[in-house]
């Protein structure tokens, strides 16, 4: 189900984490197994209050089991949906969002297991599936039934990789790919397998879109060539054609456009303007307005003030 929400806010780090290996290190996140070769993980997390705003990049495809509590999550383009106690959802690869874990209401814990597929197991999953290519856009995610089947093979994951030493990514492969077969059979609309080839080989996102609805976010030149799927060259020729401009150059155009328009809506100060834009450092907001505007925001502010 999708929520209206208001886009992403820029927040702190600036630079983005990369799950699974962010997970790993985490003190609420316990790995049953971890690919370093491939980068693949299948980790179960635990979280005992509520747990706001943990933002993250995904490189690869994702499925998200949650057993308790509620996952709420905000994907790049601003479209909000809920993963709620009892539900599966598979995730795209390269997927930029903005979560909140909340535990049961009046007491316990959020519980969830997180797979990450990375494309070798997919492509070696979808080699033997029948295909049947769609003209439209893909679904942002894919929600899957929680039956049985999952159920069982979700809770025998811990005892089964803590019986094996070492924990070798030949097994972990084995079981990503049961995984996807059990996903597969959870899927009561039998397009699962569509929708997975389509997330998963067309790694270009318009960058146009992307762009115009993310300008405003805290985050640097590589980190947009990576969600929008390209290197950072490619990225920066793809973006001249399309603009005329370096990225750096329009970006902060767009930015102190922006600015301007939220102080002259009022009820901000300069500071808040300059976070919301995604600037950490505010004398560096405030030379940019200034270049552009040949006022600094205060002045600019004190302006409007007088103007109202």
């Amino acid at each position: 189900m999708k929520i209206d929400k208001p886009l992403i806010q820029s927040r702190t780090p600036s630079s983005l984490k990369i799950v699974p290996n962010i997970l790993l290190s985490m003190p609420n996140v316990e790995t049953i197994a971890f690919g370093k070769k491939s980068n693949s993980a299948i980790v179960y997390k635990k979280v005992t209050e509520l747990l706001p705003d943990q933002e993250v990049f995904s490189r690869a495809a994702s499925l998200t089991i949650v057993c308790r509590g509620t996952k709420r999550v905000t994907s790049y383009d601003g479209d909000f949906f809920e993963i709620r106690e009892g539900e599966a959802v598979f995730l795209p690869p390269d997927l930029y969002m903005i979560s909140d874990l909340l535990p049961v209401k009046g007491g316990g814990d959020f519980e969830s297991y997180l797979f990450f597929f990375p494309d070798t197991i997919i492509e070696e999953f979808l080699t033997t599936k029948k295909i049947r290519l769609s003209s439209g856009e893909p679904a942002d995610i894919f929600r899957l039934h929680y039956g049985t089947g999952l159920k069982l093979y979700a809770e025998n994951l811990k005892p089964l990789f803590q019986s094996v030493s070492p924990r070798t990514e030949d097994l972990l492969r084995i079981k990503l790919l049961e995984a996807l077969q059990i996903a597969s059979s959870s899927d009561k609309t039998g397009t699962f397998f569509d929708w997975l080839f389509q997330v998963t080989q067309n790694k270009h996102r318009d960058l146009k879109t992307f762009m115009e609805k993310n300008f405003d976010k805290r985050l640097s030149i590589e980190d947009y060539s990576i969600l929008t799927g390209r290197s950072i060259s490619s990225f920066q020729r793809d973006f001249k054609k399309i603009y005329g401009l370096s990225p750096k150059k329009w970006l902060t155009i767009q930015r102190m456009k922006k600015a301007k328009e939220l102080l002259e809506n009022g009820g901000a100060s300069v500071t808040d303007v300059a976070l919301s834009i995604g600037y950490e450092n505010i004398s560096h907001f405030i030379r940019a307005f200034q270049e552009q505007y040949e006022v600094t925001p205060g002045e600019f502010l004190k302006k409007e003030i007088r103007v109202r």
